[in-house]
C-alpha cells in the first residue's frame, strides 16, 4: 500500500469523528463547537477527514475546509442530533 493510500481515512474514523462532534455539541453547545468544526486545522480535521453540519433542509452550519485541495470520492456517515445532521466523509 502507498503512502496516499496509507493516508486516506477508514469508515471507522468518520465515525470516531462524528461521534466526538456530537459529543462536543451536546456538552460545549453548537455556537462554541460550530466554530470549533470550520476551523482548517481544528480538533475536527483528520488528514482528508472533514466534519460537515446540516440543518434538516440542507443548510450548511459549519464545515471544515481540507488541506488536500482534492475531490475524491467518500462515503458518508451521519448522525441526527435535534435539528442537524453531524457528517463526516471517509475515503473509498
Amino acid at each position: 500500500m502507498g503512502l496516499a493510500q496509507e493516508n486516506k481515512s477508514a469508515p471507522g474514523e468518520a465515525q470516531a469523528l462524528v461521534r466526538k462532534a456530537v459529543a462536543a455539541i451536546r456538552r460545549d453547545g453548537a455556537p462554541k463547537t460550530y466554530a470549533e468544526i470550520s476551523e482548517r486545522r481544528g480538533p475536527f480535521a483528520l488528514r482528508d477527514l472533514y466534519v460537515a453540519v446540516y440543518a434538516l433542509d440542507g443548510t450548511l452550519r459549519a464545515h471544515t475546509h481540507p488541506d488536500t485541495r482534492k475531490i475524491d470520492a467518500q462515503r458518508m456517515y451521519c448522525e441526527q442530533l435535534a435539528d442537524s445532521m453531524i457528517c463526516a466523509g471517509a475515503s473509498i
